[in-house]
């Protein structure tokens, strides 16, 4: 799992191959909430920790195939 920026300033997480943005935080807080980038044909969800972004739950399954990163490091 991996923190990618996006283009537009968004907060972007590279988990098994797909990349989901940052939604929202929990109403306490205490869980951050992911969706797939391609939100308007997927529904696939993420929650994970706050502070180091651990994968708490996930949710249905991506309609498509994941994504190789072409990063150079």
């Amino acid at each position: 799992m991996e923190n990618v920026p996006s283009k537009r300033g968004k907060q972007k997480l590279n988990h098994e191959g797909y990349f989901y943005v940052f939604d929202k935080f929990s109403a306490d807080h205490s869980k951050k909430f992911w969706r797939c980038e391609l939100k308007n044909e997927c529904k696939a969800r993420l929650h994970t920790t706050v502070d180091n972004d651990r994968v708490l739950m996930q949710m249905n399954q991506h309609s498509h195939g994941s994504v190789k990163l072409n990063m150079k490091l």
